[in-house]
């Protein structure tokens, strides 16, 4: 982590990792994005974000100053 302490902190790896599910529970497709970063006094954290897509979108078209419902 960088810091007004450790300036000279800088990124040393990054790492993207994208999963499916492997039990979906509908028809949608769920995954999960976990990236990880550690930078070079050893220290790391990472984010990790649960998603879906269905593939039967139903796409909204809404007007300008319309609101969705």
């Amino acid at each position: 982590m960088m810091t007004t302490k450790n300036r000279s902190a800088s990124i040393a790896s990054e790492t993207l990792r994208v999963e499916s599910a492997t039990h979906p529970p509908d028809d949608d497709v769920w995954f999960r994005v976990t990236w990880s970063v550690l930078d070079k006094n050893g220290k790391s954290g990472s984010i990790r974000v649960l998603h879906s897509l269905s593939p039967n979108p139903h796409p909204v078209f809404l007007q300008a100053g319309q609101e969705e419902q």
